[in-house]
């Protein structure tokens, strides 16, 4: 089963030429150009019966901002990018085994946190779990993660984000 990320339409995905379920969420319409060769994909696999259109229900949506915080990557999550990641923990806790289809990394580092599988179409995906905290370059001063300013508190100066842990990637395999 694929959950569908909008890189994967705008990457050239044709749901038609895959016989597994496909699923996507509503935001992802919104985030393709309308009349675009992307849009057109999303639309004719939707009207085929191809694709299931499904939101995420609000509990998984906490969670994943949960686990977004915990690895570094709330503030570079878009709503899409919860959505589609809820989704996925959603069909999991199912008994479903979704394999999330998305280029993005930040996608990718939480799927990772979360032992759900995932592809990349354009790249060759995240190599490492990346754990990630906040800093300022100026001062050396650290912050959590879920810090919500993007700013210090004591010079003003925008933070960074830096790696504070790496372990390899398994792409959600179990065993590998």
């Amino acid at each position: 089963m694929l959950i569908l990320d909008a890189s994967a339409f705008i990457m050239g995905y044709e749901p038609s030429n895959i016989k597994t379920k496909q699923f996507s969420v509503p935001s992802v319409l919104r985030e393709l150009i309308p009349e675009s060769t992307p849009w057109i994909r999303f639309m004719i696999a939707l009207e085929g019966c191809l694709l299931q259109v499904q939101a995420p229900t609000e509990s998984y949506l906490k969670e994943v901002e949960k686990a977004s915080v915990k690895v570094g990557e709330g503030k570079k999550l878009s709503d899409t990018d919860r959505d589609i990641l809820a989704l996925a923990l959603e069909l999991k806790d199912r008994g479903k085994e979704p394999v999330i289809v998305s280029d993005d990394y930040s996608i990718q580092n939480i799927a990772e946190s979360k032992g759900i599988r995932y592809i990349s179409l354009s790249t060759l995906g995240i190599r490492y779990l990346l754990k990630r905290t906040l800093y300022c370059p100026a001062c050396y001063r650290r912050y959590p993660s879920s810090y919500i300013s993007e700013t210090c508190r004591v010079c003003g100066t925008k933070l960074r984000r830096r790696t504070t842990r790496k372990t390899l990637a398994t792409r959600g395999e179990k065993g590998e």
